[in-house]
């Protein structure tokens, strides 16, 4: 043969292997893929080569679930590297041709880590732990695996398939199902202890790919960090150049601020009388200069207890509170929430004397409504929101009321503070908190739903149902609400001591 002739040979040859090469790696490949495919009516997708290899031999459905997506070239979040990438209602499939031939040439998704990246900072159960007694204890993490799941971990392929534990065990709800599981999260994986199913079903995977690829419902949801105590109240600095968030902590007797991203930048106050601490902060709102007012009230007749609104700079340092136990005017008995007006002034909501007016500085100006049965006046206001045209909504707690036929209600007020109505809702719907958004609209929380009203409509709206299995958040039992400039919805939420993210298009 000519040397011409030997190089084309061999160029040929070269191809050939490039092309058996390929043709090993890919899940779909030509005529060879056609062998070795499985079409999933269930979700319209298809498995092949690789892909369907790991599949059928790791678990199949009960592990991975059903394909919700085709095989298609992904960027993977945690190193920045583009792999061809499968979708499962459980995990994500990488394909990894640096490890072809061994058992690392498929890997799953690092699903866990990416859904609890802010968690891995601050949340308690993700924290570094010590070793306890009777568990697997993993320097690499600092985290214990324990009787619930250790023996799954290590006969369903441990480390290889499943990444180290970056949790430690808890009680937990799905969001997707909406069911408390006892629950431990690993890098690739979130396992479930289910004792209502036999062995080997009663440990599976959370459903982790529907979590992150296909969210359900009329909004999207965005995050959902957990707390350490139950929060009361959520609200958001005004300030164009702002992104803080501000969390009334009930149960640790504090404010934690977080940026927009749920990174924790501060702890304002603690538990206490004296200036700048708490004993139940109830609500908290910021003005439009950064100056926060936090509204610290009785709580399950505790002895030495704060009947105050207390006035922070933006930086969280105190500047000085008003109000005091007392029935004259300008003192509290019950304080619920508080509420801003556009000009400035401080609206506080008592369920026993009113809605008071204070000035910044704390000096009283007069009431809104007293307590009463008359129309314009209220009974047990609790929620409390001014809208950017000065128009003010109370919501008032039936329920509480001696002989009362139930229902909830929210009474509106124009801006000369002038009584307009009232808007019902359904009985024994409690309300929780209300706020309102940049547009004007009324966001309302109840026990049953979040609902929207836009003045001029003579009807409130549900957006969703509190517990609703359709929504892939799963709101429980909401205390707090604040919406941003681009229509986000932040939810306080005491049902899973935890905050929530929703996204509204439009």
């Amino acid at each position: 043969m000519s040397q011409p002739n030997q190089k084309i040979g061999l160029a040929i040859l070269a191809i050939g292997w490039l092309a058996l090469l390929a043709l090993s790696l890919s899940p779909v490949v030509g005529r060879a893929a056609e062998d070795n495919s499985r079409f999933f009516s269930e979700t319209n997708h298809t498995v092949s080569g690789k892909f369907l290899d790991y599949w059928n031999t790791n678990g199949s459905l009960a592990t991975f679930g059903f394909p919700i997506t085709d095989a298609e070239p992904e960027t993977d979040p945690e190193t920045g590297k583009t792999f061809l990438t499968q979708w499962f209602q459980r995990n994500r499939f990488e394909l990894h041709p640096e490890n072809a031939g061994t058992n690392y040439e498929v890997l799953l998704g690092l699903l866990g880590k990416d859904l609890r990246r802010t968690a891995l900072k601050l949340d308690p159960d993700f924290t570094q732990a010590q070793p306890l007694p009777d568990s697997l204890f993993f320097k690499e993490t600092q985290h214990n695996l324990g009787s619930y799941f250790a023996a799954y971990w290590t006969n369903q392929g441990g480390l290889e398939r499943f990444g180290y534990p970056i949790s430690e065990l808890k009680a937990a709800l799905d969001p997707q199902t909406g069911q408390v599981f006892k629950t431990q999260w690993f890098e690739r994986a979130r396992f479930e202890y289910h004792p209502e199913n036999d062995k080997p079903y009663d440990v599976l995977l959370g459903l982790l790919g529907n979590q992150i690829k296909t969210p359900k419902g009329p909004v999207e949801f965005a995050w959902h960090y957990l707390l350490s105590g139950a929060p009361n109240a959520i609200a958001r600095d005004p300030r164009p150049a702002s992104n803080l968030l501000y969390v009334a902590d009930r149960d640790n007797s504090q404010v934690l601020v977080y940026n927009q991203n749920m990174e924790l930048q501060r702890r304002v106050g603690e538990p206490g009388n004296a200036n700048g601490q708490f004993t139940n902060p109830q609500a908290v709102q910021v003005d439009r200069q950064g100056f926060v007012y936090v509204v610290d009230g009785p709580r399950d007749n505790l002895p030495d207890q704060n009947y105050r609104v207390q006035k922070f700079d933006p930086n969280g340092n105190f500047l000085l509170a008003f109000g005091g136990y007392g029935s004259e005017p300008g003192q509290f008995r019950t304080p619920r929430s508080l509420a801003i007006s556009p000009t400035g002034a401080i609206y506080v909501a008592d369920a026993t004397k009113g809605v008071q007016i204070f000035d910044s500085s704390g000096n009283f100006s007069g009431y809104l409504a007293p307590t009463g049965l008359a129309d314009g006046q209220l009974q047990q206001p609790t929620g409390l929101a001014i809208d950017g045209n000065g128009n003010t909504y109370l919501s008032e707690n039936l329920q509480e009321i001696p002989n009362s036929s139930g229902g909830n209600r929210v009474s509106l007020f124009d801006v000369n503070g002038v009584y307009k109505g009232r808007l019902s809702f359904p009985k024994n719907d409690f309300i929780q908190a209300l706020t309102t958004g940049s547009n004007n609209t009324l966001y309302v929380a109840t026990s049953k739903g979040i609902y929207t009203y836009n003045p001029g409509d003579p009807k409130a709206r549900l957006l969703f149902k509190t517990g609703d299995k359709e929504v892939a958040g799963l709101v429980n039992m909401p205390t707090g609400l604040a919406v941003d400039a681009a229509y986000n919805l932040y939810i306080a939420d005491a049902g899973c001591n935890c905050l929530q993210k929703f996204t509204q298009p439009g």
